[in-house]
């Protein structure tokens, strides 16, 4: 199933049933809220409660179909920050190469952490982080290496 992006060719798609951590759900497209705003919001396909300390990993079961000279940064939304909530790593980096990977076809997946003081619960198909598509021009040495892991594979 194609879930289409309607301002450019690049679109979501949910991951081939082989990968998906949440089967009996039925997927969200991330949506901009507004016509002004820069990032899409992802939807929480399930209920989870994070407690202070812990982190928890939510998989999105898509994938970002994008071309070469972009890039989807997952960024926290600022309700998040605002319940002492936070991504992990920060910043999430997906790749155009990290759809369709033999690992995982390409989930996205959101591992938050509780750096506060209570418990942190999440209801399915409330908005949890927002992506923004970026343009970029490559920098650095060119690589020829090819993808084939999943999530956190190119530092292996």
């Amino acid at each position: 199933m194609i879930l289409t992006n309607k301002t450019n060719e690049s679109h979501f798609e949910i991951v081939k049933d082989e990968c998906r951590k949440n089967p009996d759900v039925d997927i969200q497209i991330p949506v901009r809220s507004t016509m002004a705003s820069a990032a899409c919001d992802f939807f929480s396909p399930v209920s989870v409660r994070i407690e202070p300390g812990e982190s928890c990993m939510i998989w999105s079961d898509l994938k970002a179909i994008i071309n070469t000279n972009e890039v989807l940064a997952i960024l926290p939304r600022s309700s998040l920050g605002s319940k002492g909530i936070m991504l992990m790593n920060t910043v999430g980096i997906i790749d155009a190469d990290y759809a369709n990977n033999e690992k995982n076809d390409g989930n996205i997946g959101f591992n938050l952490y509780n750096y506060g003081k209570e418990p942190y619960i999440i209801r399915e198909g409330d908005k949890l982080v927002q992506g923004v598509l970026m343009k970029y021009a490559p920098i650095g040495e060119e690589s020829h290496q090819t993808r084939t892991g999943g999530f956190g594979s190119t530092g292996k």
